[in-house]
């Protein structure tokens, strides 16, 4: 397994600080559950590992707002996130390398956050801070194999 790599996190000091550990048989990340409404409530990776079999990453922030689920086809990664924060992460955008989603979150936000992952890499989990809501936010990324 290739080592990993974090960029950022943006955002406030409140909650306590977590990097998502992508384990030794993670093959490719599955979906993104979002739980938002005026900001980014909560973060939860599900993954497939090598033999096939689907894994979640343990959840971060906490479950208010409505959920969403972004789903990546089997030849799709995540080659980037973007958004806004201020004290919070007030929106959360994810690019891979077929599509862009939709905006999460509200409207708030004083600063612009983008992470972009280097040519040949792949984003496998999330960096930031979290309590009830996501506090910062960053990406942790790989080598493709």
């Amino acid at each position: 397994m290739s080592s990993s790599y974090r960029l950022g996190p943006s955002g406030g000091y409140g909650g306590s600080a977590f990097t998502d550990d992508v384990l030794g048989d993670f093959e490719r990340i599955k979906q993104v559950t979002i739980r938002h409404g005026s900001v980014i409530d909560g973060l939860q990776i599900t993954y497939e590992t090598k033999d096939g079999t689907t894994h979640e990453l343990p959840s971060h922030g906490g479950s208010g707002g409505s959920a969403s689920n972004f789903t990546l086809d089997d030849d799709e990664y995540i080659t980037g996130i973007s958004g806004k924060y201020g004290s919070l992460v007030d929106s959360l955008r994810i690019k891979t390398n077929k599509q862009e989603s939709d905006r999460y979150g509200g409207n708030g936000g004083s600063a612009d956050f983008d992470y972009q992952v280097p040519d040949g890499y792949e984003m496998v989990g999330f960096t930031g801070r979290a309590g009830s809501k996501i506090d910062a936010i960053g990406m942790v990324i790989r080598k493709r194999t």
